[in-house]
């Protein structure tokens, strides 16, 4: 997208949308490279455990207390 951000500036479109459209561009750059990274990430498996046994504890909890 940077080469039409150029094009765009040296046809005369104003500098201020210019400069927005190139922040807007870092920020989803950004967001991609931040998931990017989370897809990536692999989570201790003690964490995966402790979460199950607590989901599974609540379901149970709110079946026991539901009838």
């Amino acid at each position: 997208m940077t080469p039409i951000f150029g094009r765009l500036e040296k046809m005369g479109m104003a500098a201020n949308f210019i400069v927005r459209l190139r922040t807007t561009q870092d920020v989803i750059r950004r967001a991609m490279l931040r998931i990017y990274h989370i897809q990536r990430v692999e989570f201790v498996p003690s964490v995966h455990v402790l979460v199950q046994t607590l989901v599974l504890s609540i379901v149970g909890m709110w079946r026991c207390c539901s009838y």
